[in-house]
């Protein structure tokens, strides 16, 4: 499961605050690019982007994004260890 920083959840809250719940991305810049010193709207979209990326958010069109409602987390694998796995720690023949 992924977590989630402050600054994504200021984001996502501000995205539930709106009708349809799609924002434009520069309105989510002109909101927190104070975040930053310099280049704020470079910080902020990668923030955006990198929620998209991780599938808490979703790209409808082109500049909005909405919350994803059905977000795909990712949990460890629970195969077993193959027990013939070579070890490189192991001290070899």
């Amino acid at each position: 499961m992924t977590l989630i920083t402050d600054r994504q959840r200021e984001i996502i809250k501000f995205i539930r605050e709106h009708p349809n719940d799609e924002v434009k991305l520069n309105e989510i810049v002109k909101k927190f690019q104070h975040w930053y010193y310099c280049n704020g709207r470079k910080h902020v979209s990668d923030i955006v982007f990198r929620m998209l990326k991780s599938g808490k958010l979703l790209k409808p069109k082109h500049g909005y994004y909405k919350l994803n409602e059905n977000p795909v987390f990712f949990k460890p694998d629970d195969t077993p260890i193959d027990p013939d796995q070579i070890n490189i720690f192991d001290q070899g023949a």
